[in-house]
């Protein structure tokens, strides 16, 4: 009598953590971006061994802007507890719920002109989150749902019980 087979079923684990990413940057564009800074530092070089060098330090300053602007924008945004983590290319910072501040929809107006005519004004909402010690963390919005009422249940939930900790502890 042949053997049958049976595949073990086995539970779903529950995850050990409870960390929860509120908002992760498309990074579809930065390959393009690579490119793009590529080609414009090859002018850049040639300039040099022309000895021609106030083109060469506006290049190399608009090099210089576009790589400072990808290291100070927000990857990632993580919340695990009562802590925060926010994701640089470079760097991960840890924000606690009570160093929080405020957390607000702003928009700010920036200036596109036109070829042939005056140009327009148009609003662009960001996402900025202010802690205590004064540092500012922007964040574009998002496509799928609004991060600010997660951000603000997550701060008051963890801001609460820690009061409750304290004055139990008092």
């Amino acid at each position: 009598m042949p053997k049958k087979y049976r595949k073990k079923i086995t539970p779903l684990q529950k995850q050990g953590s409870r960390r929860c990413t509120i908002y992760k940057r498309n990074t579809s564009g930065d390959i393009g971006l690579g490119i793009f800074l590529i080609l414009l530092f090859i002018p850049v070089i040639s300039l040099l061994s022309e000895q021609q060098y106030l083109p060469a330090v506006i290049l190399f300053s608009l090099i210089g802007l576009i790589g400072f602007s990808k290291f100070t924008e927000v990857q990632k945004l993580d919340i695990f507890e009562h802590t925060m983590f926010v994701e640089y290319i470079d760097v991960t910072k840890t924000y606690k719920a009570e160093d929080v501040e405020t957390i607000e929809w702003i928009s700010s107006a920036i200036y596109r002109p036109y070829f042939f005519s005056n140009g327009y004004y148009q609003l662009t909402p960001a996402l900025l989150i202010q802690t205590k010690s004064g540092k500012k963390i922007r964040i574009p919005p998002p496509g799928g749902f609004d991060i600010q009422e997660s951000l603000l249940e997550w701060r008051d939930k963890y801001q609460l019980s820690r009061k409750i900790e304290s004055i139990a502890n008092e």
